[in-house]
């Protein structure tokens, strides 16, 4: 009878809007640990969130080369510097869940600068990107955290209004003796850039894997993955929702990891954060979790074939003054994102596409911003104010050229395509 009106509550506040609604889930997450506890006692594991090394018997992972939902909303995540490499999956317009472990080292405490989202990687390329605006996550150092390996990412740019993101299932859900069987009998979906899968340059999708136990906390499973998989959402095959936290490997009794081929066991799985802990840490994120202060905009270079490269310039307005923030090269299908104060409504581009180092063509389509010219010069990177002659005066600099306007919206996702 408990976990009926519980039930009804939840559908009910499912309707109400995210920030209002998710103090009360919380409380009711809190109500089904409590039913679950009763169904499975939590277990402690030897485990290590840097291992990530289980593939159990054949390999059933396949590459990952769909840009449909739900694959346009699983990513790569790394740092600036290449010192750390995960996966993330949207589960908010701007927000993106993870592993604790692949924005803080637990062993030092530091965490990791310059993180950098790219949705939808695959074949070592991508389409979108953002980097990392803030981020809360679990103390994982302390063992009575170990089974919360979790983090929740704000982006800088919405991306998830382009890519489309994931939802939790409802934990009631998992109570339900007939959806665990189901669970656990091949509807789990993982899908994770594993270092031993194409170098993380694609992810590895394996269909058709089980949550073959599930405790309080944590679920066994036995979706392949290596590490770089740290971060992957299980997803059930049967709502589309997700249900776990892939966050490491099980290590015998002596601390060692198993590898590829073999067979499962319940002392030997791959381990998930339970969804009741993944959405009691969610429900902190109004509390925790900064807005964006800045809005962002990526532009992405994607002229023919006939074009070598192509450079560019850009602009917008900060308290009522022009800002020209310089020339940016761009290869073939790059993209490079800005970010502007979320009071600016116009983003202004000027770019020229070359077909040799003196044949170029001038990005016109006739949409120019009429009677404002801007400063241009031919190093990355700089910074003027103004539409004074004198800021183009100097050796090292263009002509000023009118730029192209682009509406912006902080609560969209802005995107300019040169083509």
């Amino acid at each position: 009878m408990g976990l009926y009106i519980l039930m009804l509550i939840w559908e009910e506040l499912v309707q109400i809007e995210l920030e209002e609604a998710m103090l009360l889930k919380s409380l009711l997450v809190g109500c089904v640990l409590g039913l679950l506890s009763s169904v499975a006692i939590a277990e402690s594991f030897y485990s290590d969130s840097n291992n990530n090394k289980n593939v159990f018997e054949a390999d059933d992972r396949t590459d990952m080369l769909s840009s449909e939902f739900p694959f346009s909303a699983i990513g790569k995540l790394v740092t600036a510097e290449g010192h750390s490499s995960c996966t993330g999956t949207l589960v908010g317009a701007d927000l993106v869940m993870t592993n604790s472990h692949c924005v803080r080292n637990e062993h030092t405490g530091v965490t990791y600068s310059d993180l950098i989202f790219y949705p939808n990687f695959k074949n070592g390329k991508w389409t979108n990107y953002s980097y990392v605006h803030s981020f809360i996550y679990t103390n994982i150092s302390n063992p009575q955290e170990k089974n919360r390996d979790i983090a929740f990412l704000r982006l800088r740019s919405p991306l998830g209004l382009k890519t489309g993101f994931m939802q939790f299932e409802e934990p009631y859900q998992l109570i339900d003796p007939v959806a665990r069987a189901q669970l656990a009998n091949g509807n789990i979906m993982l899908a994770g850039y594993s270092g031993d899968y194409h170098g993380t340059n694609t992810a590895g999708v394996h269909r058709g894997c089980s949550l073959k136990k599930m405790y309080t906390d944590v679920y066994l499973h036995d979706c392949d993955s290596t590490a770089g998989s740290s971060g992957s959402a299980l997803i059930s095959l049967l709502t589309g929702k997700i249900v776990g936290l892939h966050y490491a490997a099980m290590l015998d009794s002596q601390g060692r990891e198993y590898a590829h081929g073999i067979t499962y066991a319940n002392d030997r799985a791959n381990l998930a954060v339970a969804l009741p802990e993944i959405l009691k840490e969610y429900a902190t994120i109004p509390a925790r979790l900064p807005v964006r202060s800045k809005t962002a905009v990526t532009v992405c270079n994607h002229v023919p074939d006939k074009y070598r490269n192509l450079t560019m310039a850009v602009a917008y307005k900060e308290n009522g003054q022009w800002v020209s923030l310089g020339w940016f090269n761009m290869s073939k299908g790059a993209c490079q994102e800005f970010y502007i104060e979320s009071s600016n409504t116009k983003f202004y581009v000027f770019a020229q596409a070359w077909k040799s180092r003196t044949n170029r063509d001038f990005w016109t389509a006739g949409l120019f911003h009429a009677g404002k010219r801007f400063c241009t010069l031919d190093i990355q990177g700089f910074l003027y104010r103004g539409l004074k002659a004198r800021f183009c005066l100097g050796p090292n600099t263009y002509s000023r050229y009118k730029f192209k306007a682009f509406d912006i919206d902080y609560n969209k996702y802005n995107f300019v395509e040169i083509k």
